[in-house]
């Protein structure tokens, strides 16, 4: 009975089975007066927290662990529904939204990405079985990854072994990427995507990421900038939670 009613009491995604359509809209994701807690005792992550993504712009979510910010990335894709405030896509609060209908917007590249035992075009697709052969290399391309599969033995259909055995850190979040785009998104989530990569590494995805800007907007979540990328604003979450914006290249001189 305990375990019948903690299911019953779990909170449901709102209209999780209508039909996926194709959302309309650029993109433009707001967060107003928000205020998230995970229990009634426990302290807040954030109060009257306002936020604006605008299309096409490469923001950055920067802050200590523990402060809330892949909290908050779950909060954008309705995994969690905040104690007070709104989260808005172009408009339109996202509890309204179908749950198919929200995540059709995001793509996310995640710190650690999942990949299993299989080729790598059985990789690629899992998140787009419709994708088609042109659009994997598309996608690839622009994730610059692939001229490294090209040059392996078997390209496309390379087998791979779980979690990615045979490919650098680097390769894997290209992978990463090209996954992601392959949903063809409007919002790309990077949620601590370089926390594993050493420092050249990480500065060489920053690039491949600064060829994305204008395409679609781009959200990246880290706790220390790459140097190089790119960035129109950068929201910095500290002890208060309060942000600040700044404008430009991350290490450049000035």
């Amino acid at each position: 009975m305990l375990c019948r009613n903690y299911i019953m009491d779990m909170p449901q995604e709102p209209h999780a089975l209508i039909p996926q359509r194709e959302a309309a809209g650029k993109a433009y994701l707001t967060i107003h007066n928000l205020a998230f807690r995970y229990g009634e005792q426990l302290p807040w992550l954030y109060r009257n927290l306002d936020l604006a993504f605008k299309p096409g712009h490469l923001s950055v979510i920067m802050g200590p662990s523990g402060c809330g910010k892949s909290t908050l990335a779950k909060l954008m894709l309705g995994f969690y529904q905040p104690q007070e405030g709104q989260i808005a896509l172009d408009g339109r609060d996202i509890r309204n939204l179908a749950a198919n209908e929200l995540r059709s917007v995001f793509g996310v590249v995640p710190q650690d990405t999942v990949l299993f035992s299989g080729t790598l075009y059985q990789n690629l697709v899992m998140a787009h079985p419709q994708a088609t052969f042109d659009d994997v290399i598309a996608a690839c391309k622009a994730a610059e990854i692939h001229e490294v599969i090209e040059k392996l033995p078997e390209g496309y259909q390379t087998e791979i072994g779980e979690r990615g055995t045979g490919l650098s850190g680097g390769q894997k979040q290209r992978i990463a990427i090209a996954r992601a785009l392959l949903k063809r998104p409007k919002i790309l989530i990077f949620d601590e995507a370089v926390s594993n990569l050493d420092q050249p590494t990480a500065e060489l995805f920053a690039l491949t990421i600064n060829k994305l800007k204008g395409k679609v907007t781009m959200i990246f979540i880290t706790h220390q900038i790459p140097r190089g990328l790119q960035v129109d604003e950068v929201f910095s979450f500290g002890g208060d939670h309060q942000h600040t914006t700044k404008v430009g290249v991350v290490g450049e001189e000035k």
